[in-house]
């Protein structure tokens, strides 16, 4: 046991000593989370982000004149490629939010081509992300080779295609 040199310490002075440090620990890691906190929320001029309008390149800033009548914007963002027969494939587009898209998958091309009928390949309308997806399964009967899945977007006014090109193996 270490001994100290100088005058006792009496236990409720300790325990009083123990509360401060305890105290100055727990206020410096709450402060620092206040502080990590309201960084995160602003801008350094203490403008609020959820005030901070971004331009997509190429797109509208008003997402509800997009949605409405503007222009579509549509872009391939994966496609599951190869896939096998039986196996799970997906699409997945970075579209303006509220924009409404269907999708056709074909396999093959001229006599043996086949067009999919999945109960995953319905119309959906993207995410307040703009973010949309489709989810099928590869028939049996799909021959092997070249394969597409096209998208199709459209708001009131305008309409735009979106073609993934994938293959299936065999």
């Amino acid at each position: 046991m270490l001994k100290m040199k100088g005058p006792a310490i009496s236990r409720p002075l300790r325990v009083l000593i123990n509360i401060v440090i305890v105290i100055a620990v727990v206020g410096g890691l709450a402060g620092g989370a206040v502080a990590t906190y309201n960084w995160y929320e602003h801008n350094f001029d203490g403008t609020p982000q959820s005030a901070v309008t971004i331009k997509k390149e190429g797109g509208a800033t008003d997402p509800a004149k997009s949605t409405a009548t503007g222009k579509v914007n549509a872009a391939l963002q994966l496609i599951s490629t190869p896939v096998k027969p039986g196996d799970d494939a997906s699409m997945h587009l970075r579209v303006d939010a509220g924009i409404t898209c269907t999708v056709k998958v074909e396999y093959g091309s001229g006599a043996s081509k086949v067009e999919a009928s999945d109960p995953g390949l319905v119309e959906k309308t993207a995410d307040a992300f703009g973010t949309i997806g489709w989810y099928w399964t590869v028939p049996a009967s799909a021959p092997k080779g070249a394969a597409k899945a096209v998208a199709t977007c459209h708001n009131a006014k305008n309409t735009t295609s979106v073609t993934g090109d994938f293959t299936v193996a065999g």
